[in-house]
């Protein structure tokens, strides 16, 4: 445009530029309006061919674009730290795998829980069932391979969520844990590329639930002892009398 379609107060500042004639576009970042771009002559009043226009506005969408990526970056790069210090500090085993299910990064919580080297390629289910470990469910069954969250994950491509398994040694010690498994998909969310693992130790709570289960049993065996107890005392005293 020329300068001299402009507000007053514009035109005495692009004057004193020696700017004649004007070609603005603006640039956004995403849906962000972020500044503009143009071009001055300076010499003679022009009238700017489509083919500059055009080629303005593809420059601004390209500055825009690697603005945006650029802010992408900083916002990730800031919180990267803070999401690694997460991911370090779970007290539950968080575990990453390939389709198949075999480990590719986890934390220090599933090192010290399951003993998972965090660069092992290796599988997570081999992993618990290592060293002639059995995987039961809480009524002592064992699971059968169809029922492994991984494997059921992979069949159904649905999230498994706390599933309590056992790890039975061969010296009959059983550690619980409870495992919840996320499908990851590709950017399309059409192919499994993986899964996220989260495991949690939930041993006290067994062994509480043990105890309330045996005192519950203590309980129901004596309020059936009782009548038997009276009815005894009963005929000792009829006797007596």
């Amino acid at each position: 445009s020329n300068i001299s379609e402009f507000p007053q107060s514009e035109q005495d500042i692009l004057k004193a530029q020696d700017v004649v004639t004007m070609a603005v576009v603006p640039i956004f970042l995403g849906n962000e309006w972020w500044g503009f771009l143009g071009l001055d002559e300076c010499r003679s009043p022009r009238k700017w061919d489509n083919g500059v226009v055009e080629l303005i506005e593809s420059i601004s969408r390209l500055i825009g674009l690697a603005l945006k990526r650029k802010q992408e970056n900083t916002y990730l790069s800031r919180n990267r730290a803070k999401y690694i210090a997460a991911f370090e500090t779970m007290s539950e085993a968080f575990i990453i795998t390939d389709r198949d299910g075999m480990h590719i990064k986890s934390n220090d919580a599933a090192k010290k829980m399951l003993g998972i080297d965090g660069d092992a390629k290796v599988g997570v289910c081999a992993i618990l069932r290592q060293n002639g470990n059995v995987l039961i469910h809480p009524d002592g069954t064992e699971f059968t391979e169809d029922e492994y969250p991984i494997n059921r994950v992979k069949q159904n491509n649905e999230i498994v969520k706390n599933v309590v398994m056992g790890v039975k040694s061969v010296t009959d010690t059983i550690s619980w844990i409870s495992v919840n498994a996320t499908p990851l998909y590709d950017d399309n969310d059409h192919v499994l590329t993986g899964l996220m693992l989260v495991i949690s130790d939930v041993g006290d709570k067994m062994r509480l639930s043990e105890k309330l289960y045996e005192s519950q049993s203590q309980k129901l065996k004596l309020e059936e002892r009782i009548p038997h107890d009276i009815a005894t005392s009963l005929d000792l005293v009829t006797q007596m009398m």
